[in-house]
């Protein structure tokens, strides 16, 4: 999937596409990627996270989530 989602990310920064992530999911991947970074070694993973997900928020939109979409994305 890393062509597929490479693709996407590529087409969103030239504006031919609008990708949405979540708040929750946000933060859920920043928890995910700085234990990545923890266990690959990396002198400092919370900050490389976040530049990881300051990256990301230039290609998505994030939005609340409220019950509805909750409910309609479970």
């Amino acid at each position: 999937y890393r062509g597929k989602v490479a693709e996407l990310l590529e087409k969103a920064v030239k504006g031919d596409l609008t990708l949405y992530v979540s708040s929750p999911v946000l933060g859920e991947t920043l928890y995910i990627v700085s234990r990545i970074y923890e266990a690959a070694g990396e002198e400092d993973p919370n900050g490389r996270a976040l530049e990881y997900i300051y990256w990301l928020k230039e290609r998505v939109n994030v939005v609340g989530v409220d019950e509805d979409l909750a409910i309609r994305a479970g």
